[in-house]
């Protein structure tokens, strides 16, 4: 019987059959993705990803959270973050950013400053609307770093930092951030903490760890993990240790 080729609509593909372009070309841009990586199944990302969705609706769990995007909403999804595809309408249709994790380190150096001050916020709040107009700048954008992707030039890594930091400073500008809050206080230990795990997790799977990089005690850490995320911090370290676990061996 003959192998199944996969479909050459690379929309289609799990992330990791993109795996080998991202590499090679650093960042890689997508249209007219029609479905999620992995419809139904938590994975990893390995990539960071700027998604924009055109039409319809998508419905996803961003570490364990509920996460509706609708038309003209753009979301910034960072590597090593547990995704899950719960819904998608007929007519979904998205434009994808993904970029290598080489490439995204040396857009984070060059952009230090905005990374440090504004990052924390956008990925507590993955999703967020564009009015039409700035949907259109936004596109517009999009549309300028792709047409910088498939220059052959030798400044295109360059021109593709140029090209990612207005898209990111145009999202800066579309949704500024508020004035904190005691809630976000303690949203935002939650998300150091998973950033904590995602980085230290073959170092330590225990609470008292991670506890001690908050200065707090592992039984008040742990609290507030619950009020925040509804899982103790143990069960989130045991939930993505066995999901990393799982994304490691089905990539074998």
């Amino acid at each position: 019987m003959r192998k199944e080729e996969p479909s050459k609509n690379t929309a289609q593909h799990p992330l990791i059959l993109l795996g080998e372009r991202v590499e090679r070309e650093g960042v890689v841009i997508i249209d007219d993705v029609t479905n999620q990586p992995l419809d139904g199944e938590p994975y990893i990302s390995p990539y960071a990803i700027v998604a924009l969705c055109q039409q319809g609706m998508a419905q996803s769990e961003y570490d364990m959270k509920r996460v509706e995007f609708h038309a003209h909403d753009m979301t910034i999804m960072r590597k090593g973050h547990v995704v899950r595809s719960k819904n998608i309408s007929a007519d979904y249709r998205a434009r994808l950013v993904i970029m290598s994790n080489p490439f995204l380190e040396k857009l984070r150096l060059r952009e230090s400053f905005q990374f440090n001050t504004h990052s924390a916020y956008y990925y507590q709040h993955p999703a967020f609307h564009l009015s039409d107009e700035q949907y259109r700048q936004m596109n517009e954008a999009f549309d300028m770093l792709k047409t910088v992707s498939t220059v052959g030039h030798r400044y295109r890594e360059e021109m593709l930092l140029s090209a990612l930091n207005i898209i990111f400073m145009l999202r800066y500008e579309f949704c500024p951030i508020p004035e904190p809050t005691n809630d976000d206080a303690v949203h935002l230990l939650s998300v150091r903490f998973k950033e904590a795990v995602i980085e230290h997790h073959r170092q330590s799977h225990e609470v008292s760890f991670y506890a001690r990089m908050f200065c707090l005690s592992p039984k008040y850490f742990s609290t507030l993990i619950k009020q925040d995320m509804g899982v103790t911090a143990g069960e989130w370290i045991d939930r993505y240790v066995g999901l990393q676990a799982k994304t490691l061996l089905s990539h074998r």
